[in-house]
């Protein structure tokens, strides 16, 4: 029986990572001791990078923050920018700026990823990845 379940587990990353090698390598498979989920860098700025992802454990949608090599050193809602964990050091502003101007292309882009839209993800993540981060 378990012997089933890794088999179905790398055959259906195998076939994730065979549709994701189509497009812009914004998107990455996790497996994080449970089944694969996406991983949407929806935006790079300075040290940040700003991530969606498809683990469907927590249902209100936000992104993770990663800063330097600070994996998920902060997490925000993207309904209202609210800081719901961690710690954005000097970046805090920024980002809740950031998230306000693009809460629409976001939430998209939550929706595209947790309904596992590839291609739809990685249009809204094209998109967002153009727009300014705000400077200092």
């Amino acid at each position: 029986m378990m012997e089933d379940k890794d088999l179905a587990y790398r055959l259906g990353r195998a076939a994730f990572e065979l549709e994701i090698s189509l497009f812009d390598r914004s998107i990455d498979i996790r497996s994080n001791d449970h089944p694969a989920f996406i991983e949407l860098l929806v935006h790079k700025a300075e040290a940040l990078r700003i991530k969606i992802d498809g683990c469907k454990n927590h249902p209100r949608p936000h992104v993770h923050i990663d800063i330097g090599k600070d994996y998920h050193a902060a997490s925000y809602a993207i309904d209202n920018g609210e800081l719901l964990a961690g710690d954005p050091y000097k970046f805090g502003d920024r980002i809740e700026a950031w998230i306000a101007e693009n809460k629409d292309l976001l939430l998209e882009a939550w929706e595209a990823v947790h309904s596992s839209d590839i291609p739809g993800a990685d249009e809204r993540a094209d998109r967002l990845r153009q727009t300014d981060f705000p400077k200092k």
